[in-house]
């Protein structure tokens, strides 16, 4: 698909597709694999400001399941299996970049660098604060 025009309907198609699979979590080179193309052309189109929009508003999608999933991972935890406890954490911090995954999250990077107050939910910014150098402390927690 190299040399597609910008407006072209499968250079779009394309650059939602890599959009979709980033989301998901993907890393560059496993979106290139399965799309056939190169993991440069995955680059420049994550660069496009159609792109950025979808990640942003996919990422905020997924900040505003949070607090559920906080629910789900007390209930998990309370769980007799270990198996079920360890999964349920991991699973939940690694989705919302709270731990470290394959994709690091722009929006929690940010929030972990930002200077100004931030509102950040208690559970989150006890979260945060494990895996940060507590920089986090100038956050505002919400009640």
């Amino acid at each position: 698909m190299a040399g597609l025009a910008a407006n072209n309907p499968a250079r779009i198609e394309r650059k939602e597709t890599i959009a979709q699979l980033r989301l998901l979590g993907k890393s560059m080179q496993e979106i290139a694999k399965e799309l056939d193309i190169t993991k440069g052309t995955v680059w420049k189109d994550l660069q496009d400001e159609h792109v950025k929009q979808i990640l942003e508003a996919g990422t905020k999608a997924l900040i505003r399941q949070v607090p559920q999933a906080v629910h789900n991972y007390e209930t998990f935890l309370k769980s007799e299996d270990e198996n079920i406890k360890y999964k349920a954490s991991k699973d939940l911090l690694e989705g919302t970049s709270i731990f470290p995954g394959k994709v690091q999250n722009q929006y929690i990077t940010n929030i972990y660098q930002q200077h100004n107050t931030t509102v950040v939910s208690p559970v989150v910014l006890k979260a945060m604060a494990g895996f940060l150098d507590n920089t986090v402390e100038e956050a505002e927690i919400a009640e």
